[in-house]
């Protein structure tokens, strides 16, 4: 995301290496300005909307491995099983779980409900 930097500072020096031989001095201060602001706009909104799309993917899957989590507890209890909670199986648990159950844990995990809620607080202002 930093190629922005790049594109500010060019504008900043092709201001710099122009000013000096142009006569419409304001005018030309005026337009570069502009397209300075128009710039910076644009790349804070690109920018916003990058890590917004981020953002929102990230409580997806907390969302869904927080499901899922819930859903090995489940079965455990159902089969039987004795869970230890520091049984040093770091994540077999959900590893365990088939891939109907994950994906029925990804469309019954509540994201799309969530994310539709947390997202206008999300917005550029």
């Amino acid at each position: 995301m930093d190629y922005w930097r790049y594109d500010i500072y060019e504008d900043i020096y092709r201001i710099n290496r122009i000013l000096p031989y142009t006569a419409g001095k304001t005018k030309m201060i005026r337009q570069w300005m502009d397209s300075v602001n128009n710039r910076l706009l644009y790349y804070k909104g690109a920018q916003h909307s990058h890590l917004s799309r981020e953002a929102m993917t990230i409580l997806e899957l907390a969302l869904w491995k927080k499901q899922l989590e819930d859903n090995s507890d489940e079965v455990s209890v159902v089969v039987g099983e004795v869970v230890d909670e520091d049984d040093g199986r770091n994540g077999d648990k959900i590893d365990s779980v088939d891939g109907g159950a994950r994906q029925m844990a990804r469309i019954t995990c509540g994201a799309s409900i969530v994310i539709k809620n947390v997202l206008p607080f999300h917005k550029l202002r």
